[in-house]
């Protein structure tokens, strides 16, 4: 109750503000994965941790949109490679995973502040099966598992190949039943594209690459980019690496691996703020809190430098 009561009262006494005029600008990449009307409804399936609600996050965009500076992932990209003047406030807003409301809410709710947004997809999923997390939720709630029973069935699916992944999950009492993708259709990757949005990649199939075989590791990287430019019909540049558990979810094989591939950046989800000499293909990027109060304290901290 203090904490909260003290954060109130530095916010509006605008005591962040006055502190990022003596800080060194930076830019936050703000990460997102689901925004639902309803969260509750699909957490069988998403969970509730990694969603937002339409509202909140509708809250959330209309700060950045008259609060903050809006940047391309090019944009940032010229601002690490030519260590030029980085804008005041800067923000990217990133999606991983490719799930449908991404574009049936997000996208605008976005457009709707004059904002665009980077959105990484699994392409496996896309018109596919799937992810593998979505269909290990699944059995875990409908066979009443313990947290600790999921958590040690995505450690295992989280450092196999694609082949074995399957195998194991066709092993599991109906691990492979769930029938909706819950993701996006090409059409509707293609139509954000058009509007403006990014589109970059997250893989095939979301594994941890820091703990695949090098083979699979590759594919990964390589083959889904194919796949997103053969199916836009434009040139994919931009990575998010996936974390579904296990640390670390990235190291120096990745960033060689992705350089190799052929991006010209790379996200992770490692907490922190992208400044002059950041490397391009492990950028940090900035927690959104699912409430609008910790999202302004967390925004408003992070452009001070907190790595939260």
């Amino acid at each position: 109750m203090l904490k909260r009561i003290t954060k109130s009262a530095l916010l509006r006494l605008r005591v962040p503000q006055a502190v990022q005029r003596f800080a060194p600008r930076r830019v936050l990449v703000l990460r997102f994965h689901s925004v639902r009307e309803e969260p509750l409804l699909l957490d069988p399936y998403i969970p509730v941790g990694i969603t937002h609600s339409a509202r909140t996050f509708e809250r959330q965009m209309q700060y950045i949109a008259n609060t903050c500076n809006l940047i391309s992932l090019d944009h940032l990209l010229e601002l690490i490679l030519h260590s030029l003047p980085t804008p005041k406030r800067a923000v990217v807003i990133t999606f991983d995973d490719g799930f449908r409301d991404n574009y049936e809410i997000a996208a605008p709710i976005l457009e709707k502040f004059g904002l665009r947004g980077v959105f990484y997809i699994s392409t496996s999923s896309i018109e596919g099966r799937p992810l593998w997390f979505v269909r290990l939720r699944s059995w875990s709630t409908r066979t009443n598992k313990t947290w600790e029973q999921f958590l040690e069935a995505s450690r295992r699916c989280a450092v196999l190949g694609e082949q074995q992944r399957e195998q194991f999950l066709s092993e599991l009492e109906g691990g492979d039943s769930v029938s909706d993708t819950f993701t996006m259709t090409w059409a509707q990757v293609r139509d954000l594209l058009k509007r403006g949005h990014t589109i970059g990649s997250h893989t095939i199939n979301h594994p941890n690459l820091a703990k695949i075989p090098p083979a699979d590791l590759k594919d990964e990287f390589e083959i889904s980019k194919r796949t997103l430019e053969s199916e836009l019909s434009a040139p994919v540049k931009h990575f998010s690496y996936p974390n579904p558990i296990l640390e670390p979810h990235w190291d120096p094989t990745t960033i060689q691996a992705c350089q190799s591939a052929g991006y010209a950046t790379a996200v992770t989800s490692t907490p922190g703020t992208v400044v002059t000499g950041s490397e391009a293909l492990a950028l940090p990027r900035h927690y959104v809190a699912s409430s609008f109060r910790e999202f302004v304290w967390n925004l408003e901290s992070a452009f001070c430098g907190s790595r939260r």
